[in-house]
This record gives C-alpha cells, sequence and structure tokens, in this order.
C-alpha cells in the first residue's frame, strides 16, 4: 500500500475556502484522475473531500477504492449512465476552461450519449464551441436543452451569450430580455446591461444597474455583475476594480474570466493579466 504525505481535502477545506485559483486547479487533477479510471471502465462511487489527498507538493490523489465497481459488474446500465455522465459533463467543462477544446468536445458527446435527457448537459457542452467561435454549433445545443425544459432560463440566456461572444451585442439583447423575465438569478440581469452597454444604450445599461440594486441582498450587488456592467459601459477601471474584489470574495464566476471573450477588451490590461496569473491561466 502506498503511503501518501499530505492532507485530505476534507481536513484542508476546514482551514477555510481554497482560493478560486486552486479550485480550478485541484478540480482538473481530480477530473483527469477520474477519467483515467473510467477509461477503464472503473467507477469510484464514493468519491468525497475525505477520499481526496492533497500531497506535499498541492497535487491530486484519490483514494479509497473500496465501494468501486467495474461498469460491468453494476445492477443496470441506468444507474452506470448516473454516475458516467455527470462526470464526462465536469471534465469537459474543465477543460473547456483550460483551452482544450476538441477534448472538451468530446467529453460534452459522451455525456451527452450517456444522459441526453438533461437539459445542463447539453448547456456545458456548448461552452467549447462558444468559446471556439463556432455559435452555429452552440446553438444548436442550445435550442436542444430549451426543447427538453422551455421553462428553463438557462438555455435562453445562453442563447444571448453566445451573440455576446462574437460580438453582437444588439441581437443579444432579445434573448437575454427574455431570460430576465423567466425568473432568472441576478448575473442574467448583469449580463443584459452589459449588453445594453456594449451596443450603445447607456441610458438602458444604467436602468438595469439600478435593477440589480432592488435585486441585492442588503442593496450590495456582487462584485462579478457590477464588472459586467462597467465593461458593457466602456469604464475599464471601474471594470477591474470590481474584478478584483470577486477574486478576493473568491466568486466562482471569476473561472469564465479567462476564456470569455467579452473580457478581450481588457485582455491586455496589466491588471487582467495579474488576475489571469493568480487564477493559474496561461
Amino acid at each position: 500500500m502506498e503511503y501518501i504525505a499530505g492532507e485530505t481535502l476534507h481536513r484542508r477545506l476546514q482551514d477555510g475556502r481554497l482560493p478560486l485559483a486552486e479550485v480550478l486547479r485541484v478540480a482538473g487533477e481530480i477530473a483527469e484522475a477520474l477519467q483515467e479510471a473510467h477509461a477503464g471502465r472503473l467507477l469510484h462511487r464514493d468519491l468525497k473531500p475525505a477520499n481526496i489527498m492533497l500531497t506535499q507538493q498541492g497535487h491530486v490523489k484519490i483514494m479509497d477504492f473500496g465501494l468501486a465497481k467495474r461498469v460491468e459488474d453494476l445492477p443496470s446500465t441506468d444507474q452506470a449512465t448516473r454516475e458516467l455522465g455527470p462526470a464526462h459533463d465536469q471534465f469537459g467543462m474543465a477543460l473547456a476552461f483550460q483551452g482544450r477544446y476538441d477534448e472538451a468536445i468530446a467529453e460534452g458527446r459522451r455525456a451527452i450519449e450517456l444522459d441526453p435527457l438533461s437539459p445542463q448537459v447539453l448547456l456545458d457542452a456548448a461552452v467549447p464551441f462558444m468559446f471556439q467561435h463556432n455559435p452555429s454549433a452552440a446553438k444548436n445545443l442550445v435550442r436542444r436543452a430549451a426543447e427538453l425544459d422551455p421553462a428553463f432560463f438557462f438555455p435562453v440566456m445562453i442563447d444571448g451569450w453566445v451573440d455576446l461572444e462574437e460580438g453582437k451585442f444588439r441581437d443579444a439583447i432579445p434573448a437575454l430580455k427574455k431570460a430576465k423575465a423567466m425568473a432568472s438569478p441576478p448575473f442574467v440581469t448583469a449580463y443584459l446591461a452589459f449588453a445594453y452597454g456594449a451596443a450603445g444604450d447607456r441610458a438602458l445599461a444604467m436602468a438595469e444597474l439600478a435593477e440589480l440594486k432592488r435585486m441585492a441582498r442588503q442593496g450590495t450587488v456582487l462584485p462579478f455583475n457590477l464588472a459586467l456592467v462597467y465593461l458593457g459601459l466602456g469604464d475599464r477601471e471601474r471594470a477591474l476594480d470590481h474584478l478584483e474584489r470577486a477574486l478576493a470574495a473568491d466568486s466562482q464566476m471569476m473561472a469564465w474570466i479567462g476564456r470569455d471573450a467579452i473580457f478581450d477588451s481588457i485582455r491586455s490590461e496589466p491588471r487582467f493579466v495579474a488576475l489571469l496569473k493568480k487564477m493559474g491561466f496561461k
């Protein structure tokens, strides 16, 4: 039995939340380890922080395969599908954030094969196409997700987001407005404000900012959402101020800035470059 010096992820989390950059790195290593296991037709079946070791060098080792089973030994194909589908889905997302688009697309296709009735799996599979500037492929998956759950705001929102990635700010507005009206969270309003600002409709962007403040708990708008608004308005310094605050708050939305084209206008700014470096993006 191999001895591994280090601590479990469970123990590490008792000291507080991991910084976002470390979350992305650790999640990527977990996904790669699971990919190797799944390639061997082996399911862990008990993955949790207590079974993930962080070595003294900070790398991931997955422990305790006591409940693991081979796919062919599971009682039904449905059970294998339920366990394998999310793994391919999340690994594909991790690969997309790393810029490994072809691999991400392959993982997304496998996730869809295993879980074809999940709108979220279809939407996640659209992400690498969106980052690759392949809007037709991305929107095809978005349409399929919307057909599965017409009341789900996310397919409608991502339909607009794909247009934002292509610089078609005015084209994105109808879908974002529709998504906002579908009981969506505040970040949808922030993307709509960005679209208005980037399309030159400053008054409407400011109206959405006021709406964000009304929606916010205790009147405090999340810094990432504010960054989107000010980025759309062309106020780079205030956008960067709020992105730095978002990183300090470990906002999960910060994972998108490494590849999302809407940030291209500030991508060469030294402060933005410093943010990417802190998060481990190349």
